[in-house]
């Protein structure tokens, strides 16, 4: 359990600045909201007007923005999108850190098998994301609470933070898995991360196009989409079968390919 707690130290620093970054993005878009409020209908009559594909980027004609809720939903892609990145750093850099910090030989001498040294650092990477979103969620709730008018959305808050936790597991998985069949670190990172924003990306353009609906079953971020987690669409059972089947092969395949690996020590 010792490389259990030492993931946790380590990685106690990046938490905070993450978790404090995130809350100041759900603030600001709040005082935003204050902001088109505050100029009425007039701001939701010209962003109609906009084309298509900007109105698909934001929401726009789905969510209230006259709202709290209706507007932090249409910004919370974005904020769905920072926690991807959160996750997928997490797990292309937690298990091979031992090998960019010279420290293989010296975990590899200890009475612990390489399945261990997985389990550990995949379950403090968990306990991490786990931290992580309980601060954006509580924040999130308090936030976006403060701008209504006495009514609460605790259960619309909390729908989207079940997206955002399964998003970020996904791309955290996905990070972790690189991890253990690149050899580079910093491969496997710019790997996922180009994986993420390009996901990213055929979600909007499925959006905008109906020719590319199908690209939704290829895009982590439309199986959470905020207009599902609020209800305004259907939930997709295939899409959520394939995001649970990425979690479960990815996680089985890091254990099989690390066991494998040649480290560099």
């Amino acid at each position: 359990m010792n490389l259990f707690f030492k993931e946790l130290k380590t990685y106690r620093k990046s938490l905070i600045i993450w978790s404090l970054a995130l809350v100041l993005f759900v603030a600001m878009a709040m005082i935003k909201y204050d902001a088109t409020s505050a100029a009425g209908s007039s701001i939701s009559a010209l962003l109609m007007d906009m084309p298509k594909a900007f109105q698909s980027m934001l929401g726009f004609g789905t969510f209230d923005f006259n709202t709290p809720i209706g507007y932090f939903g249409a910004t919370f892609i974005y904020l769905m999108l920072l926690g991807a990145i959160h996750g997928s750093m997490l797990g292309a850099n937690i298990l091979s850190s031992e090998e960019r910090d010279k420290t293989s030989e010296f975990l590899m001498i200890k009475p612990i098998t390489r399945n261990m040294v997985v389990a550990y650092k995949m379950l403090a990477s968990l306990v991490i994301i786990l931290i992580f979103n309980i601060v954006v969620f509580v924040s999130s709730f308090l936030i976006v609470n403060s701008h209504g008018t006495g009514q609460s959305y605790a259960k619309d808050v909390f729908l989207l933070m079940i997206g955002f936790f399964a998003l970020e597991l996904i791309f955290f998985f996905i990070g972790f898995f690189l991890s253990t069949i690149l050899k580079r670190a910093k491969l496997a990172a710019s790997l996922v991360t180009s994986i993420l924003l390009i996901t990213f990306i055929m979600s909007v353009l499925a959006d905008m196009f109906d020719s590319l609906k199908w690209f939704k079953y290829l895009s982590p971020f439309s199986y959470f989409d905020p207009k599902v987690l609020l209800g305004f669409i259907s939930i997709n059972v295939v899409q959520i079968g394939i995001g649970v089947t990425i979690v479960l092969v990815l996680a089985y395949l890091s254990f099989v390919f690390f066991n494998k690996r040649d480290l560099e020590i």
